[in-house]
């Protein structure tokens, strides 16, 4: 076994793999069941990725809630921390995206 640079995206990659483990990119004839399994681990990488940017924006909302909440005056008060309201905005934004982007992932996933 050796390590080599994938011929499509260049990473480093064992010689021995049927398709490279960054990109999917084959170096050699597979079988449709490891093509098959190829994919589902490319899938469930991607909705992976989704979950955690899902939670990563909701941690993002609930610090800067807490923020606004403990922030100065206690309770809700106007105007918020410029840092907190940045939190809760962003946090929100990137919950959101997550949340589309899995339903996108099964949507499409259902149509095969």
């Amino acid at each position: 076994m050796a390590i080599i640079n994938c011929p499509n995206c260049t990473k480093r990659m064992s010689s021995l793999a049927a398709a490279c483990p960054h990109c999917g990119y084959p170096l050699k004839e597979s079988t449709p069941e490891e093509r098959a399994k190829l994919e589902t681990r490319r899938f469930n990488q991607k909705v992976d990725r989704a979950f955690n940017l899902s939670y990563l924006g909701l941690l993002a909302l609930v610090v800067g809630a807490l923020w606004w909440w403990f922030g100065g005056a206690a309770g809700w008060h106007l105007p918020p921390p410029v840092p907190a309201f940045l939190l809760v905005f962003l946090g929100g934004i990137a919950y959101f995206f997550a949340r589309g982007w899995l339903f996108w992932l099964r949507m499409n996933r259902r149509r095969r």
